[in-house]
């Protein structure tokens, strides 16, 4: 189902997540709405605290990816299924811009290793790893940091992260003009 994805500064996505320790039906549930949900925001992962459910949770969108191990998710066999997910990085830093979901309307530039590993179970509980590079490394990095309560922003040159932060609430009160101004010509 369809679920709102929460947007920075929100204190649950800088709250770190709690591991999985029941593979049931509210597990099953939980990716079914991340999956709807990153569907339909055309997301290429998104992480249970996006949602609101505080539990170490991720999926990704594999579409085209050939690494092994891939784990798909029994509801929608294009998104991956990475739950209690432990990384290992490893490689040369790559610096790339990254947006997010939960930090709509602005994109920023971010460090990230070239290669990882995860160790990580599938929803049936099997622990699996995968090596990844970039740019799949790139997005593993990212919806794990979601995990621990970090977002891009966090991961950003201090400059830098300033003036997006500068730029999002500029964004924001732009929409809340347009919107005020809609619903005063409406009338």
């Amino acid at each position: 189902m369809l679920k709102k994805i929460l947007k920075w500064p929100n204190k649950t996505l800088q709250t770190p997540s709690v591991a999985v320790t029941a593979f049931d039906d509210e597990l099953e549930k939980t990716i079914v709405d991340l999956v709807d949900t990153c569907r339909v925001n055309y997301g290429a992962g998104l992480a249970a605290p996006q949602i609101g459910v505080n539990k170490k949770i991720v999926i990704i969108k594999t579409s085209g990816l050939t690494e092994e191990n891939l784990s798909p998710a029994s509801y929608n066999p294009d998104y991956m299924v990475l739950i209690n997910p432990i990384l290992e990085l490893d490689g040369d830093e790559i610096e790339w811009r990254e947006a997010c979901l939960s930090v709509p309307d602005v994109s920023g530039k971010v460090k990230r290793k070239k290669r990882c590993s995860v160790v990580f179970m599938d929803e049936k509980g099997d622990t699996k790893k995968i090596n990844a590079d970039w740019p799949f490394s790139g997005v593993l990095q990212h919806e794990i940091d979601h995990l621990e309560g970090i977002v891009y922003l966090n991961k950003m040159d201090k400059r830098k992260r300033t003036a997006l932060v500068w730029e999002l609430s500029r964004n924001k009160r732009k929409k809340y003009i347009e919107a005020k101004r809609k619903r005063r010509n409406a009338r």
